[in-house]
Order: structure tokens, then sequence, then C-alpha cells
């Protein structure tokens, strides 16, 4: 039998966002209880990869599926916890934003001395915790189930993309649990920025010092295909230039953030239409991370 990478009696902070549930399921180890917090996927979605993926069959099964409003919505009216036929698996439907105290005490509720070591807790996305209910509350949920994990001998699997959250709460939750797997360093975004740094390091150190600004004006320009002026004059009380906030929008257009509209021949214009507001959260993210 394959042997788990995740000892027990510990908890994890896996920061390997790409396709952890895989590894999480295929890891093996002892087929005892699972009990699994999942904000990244439904319910439907995980017992579908469970049958498709994993080495082994939990002896017992709780999935706590965490739903946004509307799909929230289409679910009212069924219990809070329910059986699925056939199968010794409990499913409890919560809606965001999820309070940390019921998540501990669900948690807890399940792990009894019959667990132990065979008890696996597993929650697929930290970030949406953090999303919830901010840094301090997630850093102390997540301590108080390590708490737990230790005391009764089982194993705490937490993913996280270290993207999604600024790199101080990705500290802060390496601080609360044993052991860290994977290398938040070890990915595009950051690579990418390594070689902004290398090969216009003029532009990177405008877009570290003001891609918040620069995330403002264009979140707040009301044209499509504006100059880097026309940008500036949309934020309120700039620290910028325009000469040196066109630097950071140029170093943003490198990084994929957004691009510049080709048709022009005179001074620089810059796709608004091509934005990504979420590339932009973990591009900043990753400038905030990235070293002095």
């Amino acid at each position: 039998m394959q042997q788990s990478p995740f000892a027990s009696g510990r908890s994890h902070l896996l920061l390997e966002p790409d396709d952890p549930t895989s590894r999480v399921q295929q890891t093996g180890g002892s087929p005892g209880d699972l009990i699994a917090v999942l904000y990244g996927q439904s319910a439907d979605e995980w017992q579908r990869r469970q049958r498709n993926e994993a080495t082994t069959d939990p002896r017992r099964e709780v999935l706590i599926d965490v739903v946004d409003v509307a799909r929230g919505a289409a679910a009212a009216g069924s219990p809070a916890t329910q059986m699925i036929p056939g199968r010794d698996i409990a499913l409890r439907t919560v809606e965001r934003p999820v309070d940390p105290t019921d998540v501990i005490e669900s948690i807890c509720s399940y792990l009894d001395t019959e667990s132990t070591s065979e008890a696996t807790i597993y929650v697929d996305d930290l970030g949406g915790l953090v999303e919830d209910v901010g840094a301090d509350r997630a850093v102390k949920t997540i301590a108080s189930v390590t708490d737990r994990i230790r005391e009764v001998g089982a194993r705490g699997v937490f993913v996280l993309d270290p993207e999604t959250v600024p790199s101080e709460t990705v500290d802060r939750l390496k601080a609360a649990v044993d052991d860290t797997h994977g290398d938040e360093n070890d990915n595009p975004d950051r690579a990418a920025i390594e070689r902004l740094r290398e090969e216009e390091p003029t532009n990177f150190g405008y877009a570290r010092g003001h891609w918040r600004e620069a995330r403002a004006g264009v979140e707040r320009c009301n044209r499509n295909y504006p100059q880097a002026r026309q940008i500036h004059e949309a934020i309120d009380d700039p620290e910028t230039s325009p000469r040196t906030l066109g630097a950071a929008l140029k170093a943003l257009v490198t990084l994929g953030v957004l691009d510049t509209w080709s048709e022009n021949v005179a001074s620089t214009r810059y796709d608004l239409t091509a934005y990504d507001p979420k590339r932009m959260e973990k591009v900043g993210a990753a400038l905030d991370a990235a070293d002095e």
C-alpha cells in the first residue's frame, strides 16, 4: 500500500493549487475516515473524482459542501446534513460566508476516539476561508483544528493557492500548521516577475511600488483605450506622475494583466477591455512577495 506523504498526528499546508485533489485522493494509506471541507468544488465533483481517481475508499466520508449564495439558494429546503443512499457518506451544505466556529465544531464532532490516525481532514481552498472571515480568524481556525488533529492523532491537509492571499497571510498559515508541502515561489507569476526584474528593472520597481494605484486608475477610467495620462487623471490624489504610472502600466502589460491597443501610431494606448482583475490580484500579491 502506498505510504501517504501526510503524516498522522500533524497538519499539512499544501501549496500546490493546480490539482491538489488528485494528490490527496491518490495518497493511499489507511482507508479510514475522510472529512472534506469543499470550497473549490462541489460535493458532486468531489465524489466523481473519488470514484475515478482514489486508490482507496474511505471507511466513512463526511463532506461539508461550502456554496455561494446562488448555489445555496438552489439547495434551499434540503436538510442540513443528509446521508448519501447506498454509501456511508454524510453531506452537509453550508452557505458562504462560513462561520469558522461552525467549521471547527463540524470537524471536531466527527473526530472520535475510533478515528485517530485513520482520519484525514481536508480543506480544498483556504483562500475561500480567508476571503470569508479575514486572515486573523482563518489562522485561528486552522490553529484550532490543528490542535484537535494533534490531540486525536489524525492528519490534516489544507490547500492554499499562495497567489490568492498576501504573503504575510501565507507565512501566518504556515506557522499555524506542522508541515508545508510545495514551494510557493515555484509558480509562473513569480517567475515572470523575476524576469521583469532582470530585463526591465525600472519598470519592475514602479510596478512593485505602484501596482495598487495603477489598478485604481485602470478600474476607474471610463475609456476603453486611454493613454497613461488619462488613466492617471482617474486616480484620486495620486502618488505617481503620468510618466511613472506609464512605467508601471507597461510592466503590467508584460505580466499579462492588460494589453496595449495595436492600432495607435502615437503615444501608447492601453486596451482596458483586456484587463483581467483576478490576474491583477495574483500579480499584485506576487509583486508584494518579491524579495527586496
